[in-house]
């Protein structure tokens, strides 16, 4: 468990809040062969989304805990089946996921030189807690405990559960002016809805490089009132030195934004959008 402060239950049985993760993550190749169940078929919409999950996104279970991101190797989608997509764009402002309301963006940040001393990644919020097995208060309610050689089988592999300290900030400690209703509805509420913004994992190719992924669905109709607002705010705060401070417990490292993706919502060209998105591939 990845512990959030927050405690539930009663006094005498206090359980710790907070995000379970698996040190049993897979993390390796897998071969995609897509079988047809009928003749005629066209599977280029199928790469399209692919190449996005690849670039932007994540897919599978739980996306808004940090797991599913992919790499697609070997593989170019063939977009001319955009071509036969209606040209005129229509308008934005249904309930319905529209890719247009998405947003992307993409962080790197290098890890700190070995000092000898205490590792740079035992600092992160929340880590720091389960890498201990307490709580800041010196308390351990249940089902904590210290999770040293799970974190340290994780980070081997080159993940870091880094999406939990990250949506702790983003919800609970970010004056982001949402009202209840609001906040329940971009970052989920149990049992009634899911989040709308996911965080993956850090992750790792090569020493010391890493990277992470912040991305969702924030609709410009709906509960959310003032969507474009909220999302200048939140690049604000992705982009503030002090926001990283806090997460990473420490002055360095410090993740730089290097990329950034939405469009306001008198935006309706969802192609150029797409364009943009795929890196000019249209």
């Amino acid at each position: 468990m990845i512990p959030s402060e927050r405690k539930h239950g009663s006094k005498k049985d206090p359980q710790a809040g907070g995000w379970f993760v698996f040190s049993e993550s897979r993390i390796g190749e897998i071969r995609l062969t897509p079988t047809l169940l009928q003749k005629d078929v066209d599977l280029s919409p199928i790469g399209t989304v692919l190449a996005l999950i690849s670039r932007h996104g994540s897919i599978g279970a739980k996306c808004s805990s940090g797991y599913g991101v992919i790499d697609v190797k070997n593989f170019s989608p063939n977009l001319q089946w955009l071509k036969n997509l209606p040209v005129q764009e229509t308008k934005r402002g249904n309930n319905s996921p529209d890719f247009r309301d998405f947003f992307f963006a993409r962080f790197q940040f290098e890890a700190p030189g070995d000092d000898g001393g205490t590792p740079w990644w035992e600092s992160i919020d929340g880590i720091k807690q389960a890498y201990a097995g307490k709580l800041d208060d010196g308390t351990c309610p249940r089902p904590l405990r210290p999770s040293m050689p799970e974190l340290k089988k994780m980070v081997a592999q080159g993940i870091i559960p880094l999406a939990p300290a990250i949506r702790n900030r983003l919800r609970y400690k970010w004056k982001h002016y949402l009202s209840p209703a609001e906040t329940n509805f971009v970052f989920g509420k149990a049992q009634v809805n899911a989040s709308k913004i996911m965080v993956s994992y850090a992750y790792s190719s090569e020493p010391r490089q890493w990277e992470f992924r912040i991305w969702g669905w924030l609709p410009c109709e709906g509960i959310l009132t003032k969507r474009d607002n909220y999302l200048d705010s939140l690049k604000k705060e992705l982009n503030n030195r002090d926001f990283w401070v806090t997460i990473f417990g420490r002055s360095d490292p410090i993740p730089k934004m290097v990329e950034w993706h939405a469009l306001d919502c008198s935006q309706t060209n969802g192609r150029a959008y797409l364009k943009k998105l795929l890196g000019g591939a249209l």
